[in-house]
């Protein structure tokens, strides 16, 4: 199971990535993070090592990616480290874990217009 994120200039810009339910469900059942039951804040932040794997090139950026609620609203979100000196608005993150390692594939979004053309 394999979760998919389209990239906004806001989720970049403010380091804020909404977990969507697809994301939800794969943090739960393959990474053992629970979104329903963590605690708001900083207390209940959870930080796990990834890569960042740059579609078409090759190029492999080891991160991390921080799976928290925020504070007053509850909002279930995630970030990346360094992602947004990689990626820009309109690009999508596929996130899948490969042999114990949380794999996140960045499409850029020229590539996305390419194939459906």
């Amino acid at each position: 199971m394999k979760a998919t994120i389209k990239l906004t200039e806001r989720m970049l810009n403010k380091h804020q990535i909404n977990a969507n339910d697809k994301f939800k469900t794969f943090a739960r059942e393959k990474l053992g993070v629970d979104y329903f039951t963590m605690q708001k804040g900083s207390a209940g932040k959870v930080t796990k090592p990834a890569v960042v794997l740059i579609s078409g090139s090759g190029f492999k950026v080891w991160t991390e990616i921080r799976m928290y609620r925020q504070n007053n609203r509850g909002d279930c979100l995630l970030s990346i480290k360094g992602l947004k000196s990689l990626a820009k608005g309109g690009d999508t993150l596929a996130i899948d874990l490969d042999k114990g390692c949380i794999q996140i594939k960045l499409t850029r979004s020229e590539e996305v217009t390419e194939v459906a053309a």
